[in-house]
């Protein structure tokens, strides 16, 4: 795990709670970007689950870093308060899990760090509610919300007519992998097909 939190005090606080888990070992903590960046550098070792503060990065930083690892790790997002703002920064990261500091135990952080590295998608209540309330919104365009950041890169792919095989070369994953992205973008815009899901993606502002 790589931890990167801007407030010393909580970054701590997570690096201590990691500390009792078993079967997780932390691979540095950070208190910005760059810092983090350095150290994943430095280690040669590259963490499969980086839990990170949602004021600490905004979308570009936080695929930046994702950038230089390899194979590129899950997001936790931790996030300090349920207000809307945090809620609405939270969701546009596009992380593959999310989880409230209040009342965050050792237990709750495993399960959260479990269900985000298998592409569960933990999910505080409130952020949840925030989403769901955009009952205003194109379906497409409310479930794009609910994308990872991966899965946001292999829609724009396929926005630009890549096959499995080329999606796969070049995320640097397996086939295999490029095709289980594919059929989840599918679900979650509830497409039949990859050009539908371009089609709507694209008329949805999903597409960048």
């Amino acid at each position: 795990m790589l931890v990167i939190e801007s407030e010393e005090i909580l970054l701590r606080g997570l690096a201590s709670l990691m500390d009792e888990l078993q079967d997780v070992e932390v691979v540095g903590t950070a208190t910005t970007p760059g810092r983090a960046q350095f150290i994943v550098e430095r280690a040669g070792r590259f963490p499969d689950v980086m839990v990170i503060g949602s004021d600490t990065f905004d979308r570009d930083e936080l695929r930046a870093i994702r950038s230089v690892i390899r194979p590129e790790p899950s997001i936790l997002v931790v996030m300090k308060t349920a207000e809307r703002e945090l809620l609405a920064r939270a969701a546009v990261l596009g992380a593959d899990g999310y989880v409230l500091l209040a009342g965050l135990t050792a237990c709750r952080l495993a399960d959260a760090l479990r269900d985000t590295r298998f592409g569960r998608l933990p999910m505080p209540a409130p952020l949840a509610r925030l989403l769901l309330g955009r009952a205003n919104m194109d379906d497409h365009r409310m479930q794009g919300f609910l994308l990872t950041a991966r899965e946001r890169e292999v829609l724009t792919l396929l926005g630009d007519g890549l096959s499995n095989k080329e999606i796969a070369r070049l995320l640097r994953i397996s086939v295999h992998g490029a095709k289980h992205h594919v059929s989840n973008v599918l679900a979650k815009l509830h497409c039949p097909s990859r050009t539908a899901a371009v089609v709507a993606a694209s008329r949805d502002g999903l597409l960048v």
